[in-house]
């Protein structure tokens, strides 16, 4: 086990990576990182939902119409 640790220890990254595993910079990349994706979920999300609303226009069906049992 502890051979395991030496070995990774021991392993050059890149300068890159080293930089981004630092825990100062590590501590805005993650919140930038949650936001970035929640920005990219919400405009695929519309995106599927346009498409949506255009496939019942194009069949005919009223999109804005609520199916409910009222």
């Amino acid at each position: 086990m502890n051979n395991v640790l030496l070995a990774a220890e021991t392993v050059d990254a890149p300068g890159w990576l080293q930089t981004i595993a630092r825990p100062d910079v590590l501590v805005f990349l993650i919140p930038i990182t949650a936001i970035v994706g929640g920005i990219a979920f919400a405009i695929t999300k519309a995106i599927i939902a346009h498409r949506e609303r255009m496939a019942k226009i194009q069949q005919g069906i009223d999109p804005d119409e609520k199916h409910g049992l009222s």
